[in-house]
């Protein structure tokens, strides 16, 4: 059966034909096709120039700890079942879609956030952590370390957070007195800032698949969205910035 070769067809078996590897027909059709393109011959001598350097290359012998070496380094993967496999895509599927973070602890463990509000307009939030209570000033030896002070107020939230403020923010036991499995809500107390991206969560409990990367950590392009309408009730809860005059 005679076989029309096109160029890329003669380029893709031009190694096969060197090494011996095609069927008849096929190393017929590549040399009837070599003796008619001049551009496939040219591909083809290079092609074979390659071939023979790489013949005359020295061969090493790999030293004895080579392969232990490589097996000691390479990571083991447990081949899941595919009930499993389809848990894990179906976790990673249904994960939130959150502008903070996702940060996980195990049940009692010493979580610290530490909250950092940049230079801006002046309006305040308050700061929650939902499930979860901690010290006003988590501070020892006179305010040098981090640790259990027992004149400290407990705080449920933390108000005031404002343009240049920064603050500690240490719960002692993940998931509560009551130790508590469960993601748990952080960010800013009034919904018109959640719904802008202000929260996150705090995963406590056995560990899932890793959470994507910090998108906050990340240069992204902005999404525009349009101002949203103002609830009047939240109104009296804002503090307007210090430098605007409220007078016309």
């Amino acid at each position: 059966m005679n076989v029309i070769m096109k160029c890329t067809d003669c380029e893709e078996r031009m190694s096969g034909y060197l090494e011996r590897t095609l069927e008849d027909n096929l190393r017929l059709a590549i040399e009837m096709h070599l003796h008619s393109c001049a551009d496939c011959r040219e591909v083809f001598a290079g092609v074979a120039s390659v071939v023979e350097t790489g013949k005359i290359f020295p061969i090493h012998e790999a030293p004895i700890w080579m392969a232990s070496r490589i097996v000691a380094n390479t990571p083991f993967f447990e081949r899941k079942s595919l009930r499993a496999a389809i848990a894990v895509a179906w976790r990673s599927l249904g994960e939130p879609r959150t502008a903070l973070a996702i940060f996980t602890a195990a049940v009692g463990d010493n979580v610290r956030f530490r909250f950092a509000h940049p230079f801006g307009t002046g309006a305040s939030q308050v700061i929650v952590v939902h499930g979860h209570v901690w010290q006003r000033n988590p501070f020892t030896q006179e305010s040098t370390v981090i640790g259990n002070n027992s004149l400290s107020q407990w705080l449920g939230s933390r108000d005031n957070h404002g343009s240049s403020d920064h603050f500690e923010l240490v719960i002692n036991k993940a998931g509560g007195e009551q130790g508590k499995r469960g993601d748990y809500l952080y960010g800013v107390y009034l919904r018109d800032q959640i719904t802008l991206g202000a929260w996150g969560l705090l995963r406590v409990g056995p560990t899932l698949p890793a959470p994507g990367p910090n998108a906050a950590c990340q240069q992204v392009t902005p999404i525009y969205r349009p101002p949203a309408k103002e609830d009047p009730d939240l109104k009296q809860f804002k503090r307007q910035p210090g430098a605007i005059d409220p007078k016309p």
